[in-house]
């Protein structure tokens, strides 16, 4: 009686212990997100890895500051036979918003001549400075343009200019922003097809949030919709950061209410069905909670910010959390004298926990930055599943709980597992050698395309296409160009114009240098002016000119002028300094990729062509490639595990039942969905934690009914939490669910086959 009453005490502190971690790491963890003193993280580039070295951070510095300007804005199309009307109705709407910046995107030509004017003899086209070079007569040239009553740019600049040479700049530079110009106040396009007017929105800061993009996205649409019902007659487009960010966060709440309810629904089914009763239920939801609390009570004490990108790979912490839970309480009910307990289960899982934590360890060494937040989440969500586990289940399973569906159907799994082991190995090795013997026809592929992640509807994606066309033409590319001061860029700028047009005559570059050549080019284009004009080049033409061309004394036009004048739109999107350099944005379109590429290569510490998408293409195959070597690692960690602590026999069946399913996931996977990736890996994450689980309980409690009942409820759980990934419409998530149930249906019927063991 005694001992019975100090137990029971002793049981009481232990649940109360329990339920004091849980309420404080619950409390911590709220407080943390109330008080904002967690950062999320939602830009894929910053997943890239951080440079070590001073000059690569630098580079990524500057590559970020040119991002950000360009996250918040939104292009708009309109064309048809109302689209100027739809265009002024939306300049007006989004203005009275405040979206519209007060800087004109392109300023009035007039503007441009009278601001280049206290520059005059400073700037040249490349069509004047090659005919003055040559010793060309200038008379011919001037009258042919003087002639040109409607040109622009002879109207804005003749008075000021009459040499015409300030005109014939302002048209070069204009003619780079890929036939753009400015009409009514308006920025117009004429194509092939039809006149397109375009308009710029600035959206404020607070849009680049998660939940604000979705707000702005919806205000905008409505406002367009309005726009487009009231003039039916015109085609509006719209594209922008803001929207992808939107649609996809959309789908994500979608699919995760879904899923998740989904889910929840058929575990609640599948517990309540073999249990029958609300205690096991309750133990399974508490075993949850405490695990996810420590995953993510760690993350944010860890780490200053916490990638959402994380969270999609965590999710792995619940098929293992869950098992632990199962095993616990088919073990209790086992014992029958609830002051009794199975030192092999407790071994087992705590087992099971070593193993995972370790091989999930390894994501520390790896250079991924994120895999670290999900090493952190899963090793310390594990641990909250072991602490609910040792004393939040056990008063939970005290209770009584009804056993005979759990026996009955544990009994007749055991059984059909031990008569069938022949067959079931004969059609593991069948499937595997069908498999292999297909990759000599159709070999692995892999395709980490990023993609991958977004959900973004058909029509954002074609209207994104069509934008980047109409802005930038076809091949668009970007460079940055980093120098110690504004003159060196420029030089360089100038450098690279050349080489490129001399490569490709129709590649179009806009560059900062297109609008402030450099001191070096403008003293060159006053000395050439200089010596025409004591050449007595423009003689004649004086003789038919009320005003004439004279060129005053020589006025260096510098950034820094550039960036205070009616042209600081055209130059400051391009140009960012920080404390220690200058770089300059280069936008160069219709020349291949491979050919600038070449190029650009003298240039390698100056210039970086700049492909976000490539780059993290490429951090994604280089995650896959260090996960799939994560794996060989884990299962070799595993196998010395299982040879210390049971038998060489055993190390070795288990690890070729691990080989087995992985190699079976991802053939599988590559017959069904064809090229494989990144999500595909990941999902053999979870699969491998979970087979660790099954293959140490094997060891442990061989074909025991309770044990195969509980892996079995750990694998149905798993099946119904991940398997409705497969009809996500974000191909990363569809790619992770399906090799996480082809894996999970793998190692169910392999890991029996590495015992010996029979039902008693």
């Amino acid at each position: 009686m005694t001992r019975t009453k100090h137990h029971n005490n002793s049981s009481r502190r232990v649940v109360l212990l329990g339920a004091l971690q849980l309420a404080f790491s619950l409390i911590v963890v709220v407080a943390m997100l109330v008080t904002n003193k967690v950062h999320f993280q939602a830009d894929m580039l910053a997943l890239l890895p951080t440079e070590d070295s001073a000059s690569g951070a630098q580079w990524q510095q500057s590559e970020a500051a040119f991002f950000n300007q360009h996250q918040s804005k939104v292009v708009l199309s309109f064309t048809g036979e109302q689209h100027l009307k739809a265009h002024d109705q939306a300049h007006q709407d989004f203005t009275k918003k405040g979206w519209l910046s007060s800087e004109k995107v392109n300023p009035d030509i007039n503007e441009i001549a009278r601001f280049y004017s206290q520059y005059q003899g400073s700037l040249l086209s490349v069509a004047n400075k090659q005919s003055l070079e040559r010793g060309d007569n200038f008379d011919e040239q001037i009258l042919s343009k003087l002639s040109e009553s409607a040109n622009p740019f002879v109207q804005a600049s003749f008075e000021l200019d009459p040499s015409l040479m300030i005109g014939n700049f302002i048209e070069q530079s204009l003619v780079n922003t890929n036939g753009i110009s400015q009409q009514d106040g308006r920025l117009v396009k004429q194509t092939p097809q039809d006149e397109v007017a375009i308009l710029i929105v600035d959206l404020p800061e607070q849009a680049k949030d998660i939940v604000n993009a979705q707000l702005f996205a919806t205000e905008l649409l409505n406002t367009l919709n309005t726009i487009q019902s009231t003039y039916q007659n015109s085609v509006i487009k719209y594209s922008g950061i803001v929207f992808h960010t939107s649609e996809n966060a959309q789908q994500a709440a979608f699919e995760m209410s879904l899923f998740g309810s989904l889910s929840l629904i058929a575990m609640i089914i599948l517990v309540w069905y073999f249990f029958q009763g609300i205690q096991a239920l309750s133990a399974v939801l508490l075993t949850l909670t405490n695990a996810i609390t420590y995953g993510l009570l760690a993350l944010f004490i860890v780490f200053k910010e916490v990638h959402l990108i994380s969270f999609v790979f965590g999710i792995t912490l619940i098929g293992i959390a869950i098992d632990y839970c199962f095993h616990y309480l088919t073990d209790k009910i086992e014992q029958g004298d609830t002051s009794l307990h199975n030192n092999a289960v407790r071994n087992a899982i705590l087992l099971g926990f070593a193993s995972t934590a370790i091989g999930y360890a390894m994501f520390l060494f790896t250079p991924i930055g994120f895999f670290a937040q999900i090493a952190t989440f899963i090793i310390f969500g594990l641990t909250g599943a072991i602490v609910a586990v040792f004393t939040l289940v056990p008063q939970l399973a005290n209770k009584a709980i009804n056993d005979s569906r759990l026996k009955t159907t544990g009994q007749k799994l055991a059984s059909i597992m031990a008569s069938n082991r022949k067959n079931m190995l004969m059609v593991v090795l069948l499937s595997l050698g069908l498999l292999l013997a297909k990759q000599v026809f159709t070999p692995l592929t892999f395709d980490d395309n990023i993609a991958l992640l977004s959900a973004s509807s058909d029509k954002l994606l074609a209207n994104e296409q069509s934008h980047q066309q109409l802005l930038f033409g076809t091949n668009h590319h970007r460079l940055l160009i980093r120098a110690n001061n504004n003159q060196a860029a420029l030089e360089l700028e100038e450098q690279l114009n050349q080489a490129i047009m001399s490569t490709e005559s129709k590649a179009q570059v806009s560059a900062i240098s297109n609008w402030v050549p450099s001191a070096k080019s403008q003293q060159e284009n006053y000395q050439l002016l200089s010596n025409a004009e004591n050449n007595q080049t423009f003689t004649q033409i004086n003789t038919l000119l009320t005003q004439k061309i004279t060129f005053p004394q020589f006025t260096l036009l510098t950034v820094e002028d550039a960036l205070k004048s009616p042209i600081k739109s055209l130059v400051s999107p391009f140009y960012y300094r920080d404390s220690q350099a200058v770089t300059t944005l280069m936008q160069v379109s219709n020349i291949d990729k491979a050919k600038l590429a070449k190029l650009i290569s003298p240039y390698a510490n100056k210039v970086m062509l700049v492909d976000k998408a490539a780059q993290l293409s490429d951090l994604m195959t280089l995650a896959r490639e260090n996960l799939l070597l994560w794996l060989v690692i884990a299962i070799a960690i595993f196998t010395v595990v299982l040879w210390k602590k049971f038998t060489r026999r055993a190390a070795i069946n288990a690890g070729a039942a691990l080989l087995a399913t992985i190699i079976i996931s991802l053939l599988l996977s590559n017959v069904i969905q064809g090229p494989l990736n990144i999500f595909n890996a990941l999902a053999l994450v979870l699969i491998l934690a979970l087979a660790i689980d099954y293959l140490i309980f094997y060891q442990s409690r061989a074909l025991h009914p309770m044990n195969v009942i509980a892996i079995t409820l750990s694998a149905l759980s798993s099946a119904f939490v991940f398997g409705l990934l497969v009809v996500s419409k974000t191909p990363a998530i569809f790619s992770f669910g399906l090799t996480v149930v082809i894996g999970l249906i793998c190692i169910y019927f392999i890991a029996p086959l590495t015992i010996r063991g029979k039902y008693e």
